[in-house]
């Protein structure tokens, strides 16, 4: 059964590679803008240097979303940052610090992260979609805690924080 957000998201992703598209084909355009040979071949360059970058979008875009506490917009994480016209953030690079709660965020140290949602893609298209509750909940979380639709990786990651999380409690 097909996760019942996978539409949404997909609308979401084919807006974010309609504004990575539209960066790109200002990053062309910018080739042919100099005035003077040498401004000419040093944008050239540049543009050259700068269109390897979008590459690997092709390989998949976006690989996840933070769902935050407190109300904030979700974070979509990926290869690349990627705005719209407005400048509006729609994807981090997942290099950037913003990002990092993507791969630090435990059940027993959630970094404001409340849902944790990993994509599934072949090119632009989202296939499936993995959601890891790391909202706080009173009490030890165990492995079982996890939301249904987590993958067997996640499952294990709430399992061994759990383990953690009981020796040093106990200890």
């Amino acid at each position: 059964m097909a996760h019942p957000e996978l539409e949404a998201e997909q609308a979401y992703l084919d807006n974010a590679y309609d504004s990575l598209d539209r960066m790109r084909s200002i990053v062309v355009g910018a080739a042919g803008a100099g005035v003077g040979e040498i401004a000419a071949l040093a944008l050239e360059a540049w543009s050259a240097r700068r269109l390897r970058t979008f590459e690997d979008a092709e390989r998949g875009l976006c690989f996840g979303r933070l769902t935050l506490d407190g109300g904030l917009a979700p974070l979509y994480v990926g290869r690349r940052w990627v705005h719209d016209e407005g400048q509006k953030v729609l994807v981090v690079n997942w290099q950037a610090p913003a990002a990092r709660p993507f791969y630090t965020a435990t059940p027993a140290d959630p970094q404001r992260v409340a849902v944790r949602r990993r994509f599934r893609t072949r090119g632009r298209r989202l296939l499936d979609i993995s959601d890891e509750s790391l909202a706080a909940a009173p009490g030890p979380r165990s492995a079982t805690s996890c939301s249904r639709s987590c993958s067997a990786a996640a499952r294990r990651t709430c399992a061994t924080s759990s383990r953690r999380s009981s020796r040093t409690s106990t200890a």
